[in-house]
């Protein structure tokens, strides 16, 4: 079910898998930094709102370029948020070269839930749903 619409992204909710799904669109182009972090604000705060073991972010469409320290923004004040939530799995579906940038930078850090990295939502759901 749609949780939220936004020109810059969608949240859905699966209750019987427990997975909050987050979609970025094309328009995120031309996003500013808080509006970046608005949308995550605006996530965690879904997982609090709907019972979610797991989160799945769709990244093919986003065409954002942050700043690097967006990345320890993120660790710092979103990450703990989603762990509180209880959110034990964090899935990315993305691009298979976007998947191997990430994977060296991403996983470095302990964020307090597994995180791993699919090509397709298929892949991902049923990561998830485990």
């Amino acid at each position: 079910m749609e949780l939220f619409s936004h020109p810059l992204y969608t949240f859905t909710y699966d209750p019987e898998l427990g997975v909050i799904t987050f979609r970025w669109t094309p328009d995120t182009e031309g996003m500013s930094v808080h509006d970046y972090k608005e949308a995550l604000h605006n996530f965690a705060g879904f997982a609090f709102d709907n019972p979610a073991r797991g989160l799945l972010v769709d990244i093919r469409e986003f065409r954002f370029r942050s700043a690097s320290d967006l990345g320890t923004w993120r660790d710092d004040v979103i990450a703990p948020r989603y762990v509180k939530a209880g959110v034990k799995k964090f899935a990315y579906v993305a691009s298979p070269g976007v998947i191997e940038r990430m994977k060296g930078s991403m996983r470095e850090r302990k964020r307090g839930f597994e995180e791993d990295y699919f090509n397709t939502e298929e892949q991902a759901l049923r990561w998830l749903s485990t």
